[in-house]
């Protein structure tokens, strides 16, 4: 530790930087997150996986879970609730393709989306416009 502070010394002569700060920081054995962390990292994830934003009682809920397994790295915080919503049932609905559904989409077409970006179970099968091959058979 006091080789990063001398360090940080060697070459840090910027006014605003306090150095007692940073040393607390280096000394610290732990991050205390705030309310504030909390909801930015599971209202990011929310955005992500699920193309919401999260409401209060999922901040709770989550906030809860990362309390009480003492989650308290940033990194962690969004990789617990990363893995925790993707099984979700909401995840199935709204998250990326299955290789069976990529294998249907490249068979069948694009599949379709609700507007709250659900899947269906539909896909865009456009049947092919042949009339032209027929068209002087058949005077179209």
């Amino acid at each position: 530790m006091s080789s990063a502070m001398d360090k940080l010394r060697s070459y840090v002569n910027n006014p605003y930087f306090d150095e007692s700060k940073f040393e607390e920081l280096l000394n610290s054995t732990s991050f205390t997150p705030t309310q504030q962390t909390y909801q930015t990292a599971i209202g990011a994830q929310f955005q992500d996986l699920l193309n919401r934003q999260a409401t209060q009682q999922d901040i709770d809920y989550y906030t809860n879970y990362l309390k009480e397994f003492g989650i308290t790295n940033p990194g962690q915080m969004s990789s617990s609730i990363a893995e925790r919503l993707a099984m979700t049932p909401e995840f199935e609905r709204k998250g990326p393709l299955t290789a069976s559904e990529e294998e249907m989409a490249a068979y069948y077409g694009r599949p379709i989306r609700t507007k709250a970006g659900e899947k269906t179970g539909k896909y865009t099968s456009l049947v092919p416009d042949i009339k032209y091959k027929y068209a002087d058979m058949f005077a179209w």
